[in-house]
């Protein structure tokens, strides 16, 4: 597993405590003696697993007893731990944000005008040598080259692309996934992540007077609405920009829960607030069994 050289140490130590307390068969009462993280792990420094601990607690991953030094489980840890995502839920933003940055790449097509432009895809732990972007960035378009997030050119044989119907907007396009690589998992339930939950979206958008680069912003998720034309639904977010189109947005806990679609050009027109649409990842089932 690729780690952030930054957070390795911190991200190796949450899975080993995590291990510790939700890893083994014990009754959901059942206190674990704070001692025993000590015992079971003689190499790391005390003043590390108190950190840890205390950090698990704060996020109640843990309940953590003073009176008897000891560990009571809870729901929300078992479910992070069962998820292997416990170092994103702990360590944040910031760390999702390195750890998983080689697995999002800018795809540059030309159009049927001969015009050059840009999207972003990126690559996913269920099917490694495939990369999920929106289907109006490759749909008619010729892929000129693929880019990692240093600017390198990914090899690309241009066979394979899957194009999701008109009302589903994405795409899978066949990638060697280089070594070194983290992909992102999806989230293939739609009510995963409350509304108003913290987000990170990524994307290559245009800048002027610069190359393009790999951004990320902040967001929320502000509504899960139908669409009109579609028995779909649309995650409602903010904080992203025209360019970032196929991109993913990432909730805390590393899941990629949505495909970036575009700005809401009726509303930016009108004058109205702006937000962006994504397609919820899970629609990702209907794209995998079309065929080619």
């Amino acid at each position: 597993m690729s780690e952030p050289v930054e957070y390795a140490g911190k991200a190796v130590l949450l899975r080993e405590i995590a291990k510790l307390v939700y890893g083994f068969p014990r009754q959901a009462t059942e206190a674990i003696p704070i001692e025993d993280v000590y015992d079971a792990l003689p190499e790391e420094r005390a003043s590390a697993i108190d950190s840890a601990l205390k950090k698990m607690d704060a996020l109640e991953l843990i309940s953590l007893e003073l009176k008897k030094p000891s560990i009571r489980t809870l729901g929300h840890g078992k479910a992070c731990f069962e998820q292997n995502c416990v170092p994103e839920v702990i360590l944040g933003a910031d760390y999702i944000a390195k750890k998983y940055r080689k697995a999002i790449v800018h795809i540059i097509i030309e159009r049927s005008d001969g015009v050059e432009s840009g999207g972003t895809g990126f690559f996913w732990a269920d099917y490694l040598h495939q990369l999920v972007t929106a289907g109006h960035v490759v749909n008619g378009h010729r892929i000129k080259r693929i880019e990692d997030s240093d600017g390198n050119s990914i090899a690309f044989t241009g066979e394979q692309v899957k194009v999701g119907p008109p009302d589903l907007d994405l795409a899978m396009v066949a990638c060697e996934m280089p070594a070194g690589v983290e992909p992102l998992r999806v989230e293939w339930k739609i009510n995963a992540v409350s509304l108003g939950a913290g987000l990170i979206v990524f994307g290559y958008p245009k800048i002027a007077f610069h190359h393009p680069s790999l951004y990320q912003s902040r967001a929320e998720l502000h509504a899960i609405p139908r669409r009109y034309s579609s028995p779909r639904d649309s995650l409602i977010i903010s904080g992203t920009h025209p360019g970032c189109s196929g991109g993913p947005v990432v909730d805390l806990r590393g899941f990629a829960i949505g495909v970036i679609e575009q700005e809401n050009v009726i509303e930016h027109q009108s004058g109205a607030n702006v937000y962006f649409s994504a397609t919820p990842a899970c629609y990702l089932r209907e794209l995998i069994s079309l065929p080619l």
